[in-house]
């Protein structure tokens, strides 16, 4: 998906990423046919709070614009711990949602929005998604010049960087390269640790 969603904005400011898979787009994620988008919940750093409410916020935008991609608006969050109630408490207060986008439920109400009964109340993010992964996959990839290849390291050209297979063939040789291979982007960072 990050791959795909650095495709889709380098396409957008007019440029031509290519992307190369391994196997096939999304191969690397969960499998799931559907997946949740919901911010990072912080009470910590108003300001990283604030980052993560405006990328849902852009998310949603960009999920809404694929045809049939969003299943469901609204994901309740349910505590995981006891310290979770007057956690959720401190995150639908902040300043930095839209009117109603934070509500506490207490059961009652958890069991009315989803329809089952629930012996605990939740978080409802009411901006938040259910999406189809796929969807948004072969959306976001449309018109992007795909190569399937393994990269086994990168090497720096002349201008830029060459993407070299296993056997050793060149696969592409780009001025920019995004890791967006999840776990095995470490094998290709240059000079210093990615963190995990």
């Amino acid at each position: 998906m990050a791959g795909a969603s650095a495709a889709r904005a380098l396409a957008a400011a007019g440029l031509q990423p290519v992307v190369i898979e391994a196997e096939r787009p999304g191969a690397g994620g969960s499998g799931f046919p559907i997946g949740l988008v919901t911010p990072r919940l912080d009470v910590g750093d108003a300001d990283v709070a604030a980052l993560y409410a405006q990328a849902l916020e852009r998310a949603c935008q960009l999920y809404g614009d694929v045809e049939n991609a969003v299943v469901a608006r609204g994901v309740l969050q349910t505590p995981q711990a006891p310290r979770d109630v007057a956690r959720f408490d401190r995150i639908a207060a902040q300043p930095i949602w839209p009117p109603d986008a934070m509500t506490i439920l207490n059961p009652r109400q958890a069991s009315d929005w989803l329809g089952e009964p629930m012996e605990e109340g939740g978080l409802l993010m009411a901006q938040a998604l259910v999406v189809r992964p796929l969807a948004v996959l072969d959306a976001w990839l449309a018109g992007v010049d795909r190569r399937s290849g393994q990269v086994e390291r990168l090497e720096r050209a002349e201008e830029g960087w060459r993407l070299v297979a296993p056997g050793g063939e060149v696969i592409a040789e780009a001025d920019i390269v995004i890791l967006a291979g999840g776990g095995g982007r470490r094998r290709f960072w240059i000079g210093r640790a990615i963190p995990n």
